[in-house]
Protein backbone atom coordinates (compact mmCIF):
# COMPACT_ATOMS: atom_id res chain seq x y z
CA UNK A 1 0.00 0.00 0.00
CA UNK A 2 1.52 3.19 -1.15
CA UNK A 3 1.68 6.24 1.69
CA UNK A 4 0.44 9.50 -0.05
CA UNK A 5 2.61 11.82 1.14
CA UNK A 6 0.55 15.11 -0.04
CA UNK A 7 -2.08 14.26 2.14
CA UNK A 8 0.23 13.62 4.92
CA UNK A 9 1.82 16.56 4.22
CA UNK A 10 -1.33 18.95 4.70
CA UNK A 11 -2.30 16.78 7.68
CA UNK A 12 0.86 18.02 9.02
CA UNK A 13 0.67 21.81 7.58
CA UNK A 14 -3.07 21.44 9.25
CA UNK A 15 -2.70 19.87 12.32
CA UNK A 16 1.01 20.80 13.10
CA UNK A 17 0.27 23.74 14.85
CA UNK A 18 -1.98 21.88 16.99
CA UNK A 19 -0.24 19.39 18.43
CA UNK A 20 2.89 21.91 19.07
CA UNK A 21 0.59 24.01 20.53
CA UNK A 22 -0.59 21.43 23.00
CA UNK A 23 2.37 21.18 25.25
CA UNK A 24 1.80 25.08 25.92
CA UNK A 25 -2.07 24.29 26.24
CA UNK A 26 -0.91 22.12 29.39
CA UNK A 27 1.54 24.78 30.84
CA UNK A 28 -1.25 27.15 30.88
CA UNK A 29 -4.03 24.85 32.49
CA UNK A 30 -1.38 23.83 34.87
CA UNK A 31 -0.39 27.47 35.43
CA UNK A 32 -4.65 28.48 35.67
CA UNK A 33 -4.75 25.34 37.85
CA UNK A 34 -2.11 26.82 40.02
CA UNK A 35 -3.10 30.78 40.49
CA UNK A 36 -6.58 29.04 41.32
CA UNK A 37 -5.20 27.25 44.25
CA UNK A 38 -3.12 30.18 45.20
CA UNK A 39 -6.29 32.27 44.90
CA UNK A 40 -8.21 30.14 47.27
CA UNK A 41 -5.01 30.03 49.78
CA UNK A 42 -5.80 33.49 49.32
CA UNK A 43 -9.39 34.07 50.26
CA UNK A 44 -8.96 31.57 53.09
CA UNK A 45 -6.28 33.54 54.85
CA UNK A 46 -8.28 37.03 53.88
CA UNK A 47 -11.36 35.53 55.64
CA UNK A 48 -9.02 34.38 58.91
CA UNK A 49 -7.71 37.85 58.61
CA UNK A 50 -11.50 39.32 58.66
CA UNK A 51 -12.62 36.94 61.45
CA UNK A 52 -9.74 38.22 63.61
CA UNK A 53 -10.28 41.67 63.11
CA UNK A 54 -13.89 41.10 63.82
CA UNK A 55 -12.92 39.61 67.06
CA UNK A 56 -10.66 42.45 68.12
CA UNK A 57 -12.82 44.58 67.41
CA UNK A 58 -15.59 43.10 69.55
CA UNK A 59 -13.12 42.69 72.49
CA UNK A 60 -12.25 46.39 72.09
CA UNK A 61 -16.31 47.14 72.18
CA UNK A 62 -16.75 45.13 75.11
CA UNK A 63 -13.32 46.93 77.16
CA UNK A 64 -14.45 50.12 75.81
CA UNK A 65 -18.39 49.67 77.28
CA UNK A 66 -16.80 48.03 80.54
CA UNK A 67 -14.40 51.55 80.87
CA UNK A 68 -17.18 53.76 80.03
CA UNK A 69 -19.40 52.23 82.60
CA UNK A 70 -16.98 52.59 85.03
CA UNK A 71 -16.17 55.90 84.13
CA UNK A 72 -20.12 56.79 84.71
CA UNK A 73 -19.85 54.73 88.06
CA UNK A 74 -16.58 57.32 88.98
CA UNK A 75 -18.17 60.59 87.48
CA UNK A 76 -21.56 59.65 89.83
CA UNK A 77 -19.90 58.53 92.85
CA UNK A 78 -17.62 62.35 92.25
CA UNK A 79 -20.81 63.96 91.89
CA UNK A 80 -22.20 62.29 95.51
CA UNK A 81 -18.84 63.33 96.99
CA UNK A 82 -18.82 67.09 95.92
CA UNK A 83 -22.66 66.80 97.09
CA UNK A 84 -21.34 65.61 100.53
CA UNK A 85 -18.58 67.64 100.65
CA UNK A 86 -20.91 70.75 99.56
CA UNK A 87 -23.01 69.57 102.54
CA UNK A 88 -20.87 68.86 105.09
CA UNK A 89 -19.29 72.73 104.30
CA UNK A 90 -23.04 74.03 105.02
CA UNK A 91 -23.61 71.97 108.00
CA UNK A 92 -20.46 73.53 109.40
CA UNK A 93 -20.92 76.80 108.31
CA UNK A 94 -23.99 76.89 110.23
CA UNK A 95 -22.08 74.62 113.44
CA UNK A 96 -19.70 77.60 113.29
CA UNK A 97 -22.35 80.39 112.70
CA UNK A 98 -24.27 78.90 115.73
CA UNK A 99 -21.44 78.41 118.23
CA UNK A 100 -20.34 81.80 117.50
CA UNK A 101 -24.30 83.32 118.32
CA UNK A 102 -23.43 81.07 122.04
CA UNK A 103 -20.42 82.75 122.33
CA UNK A 104 -21.48 85.97 122.09
CA UNK A 105 -24.51 85.31 124.76
CA UNK A 106 -21.75 83.92 126.86
CA UNK A 107 -19.43 86.87 126.03
CA UNK A 108 -22.47 89.59 126.98
CA UNK A 109 -23.80 87.32 129.81
CA UNK A 110 -20.43 87.66 131.33
CA UNK A 111 -19.92 91.61 130.50
CA UNK A 112 -23.20 92.23 131.33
Amino acid sequence: MPIDTTALRKFQDVWGPVIDAIPAVLDAVAKQADMERFLQTKRAELEEADKKINKAFEEADKRLSSVNSEMEQTMQQREKALSDISDAKEIRANEILAEEKVRAKAVDEWNG
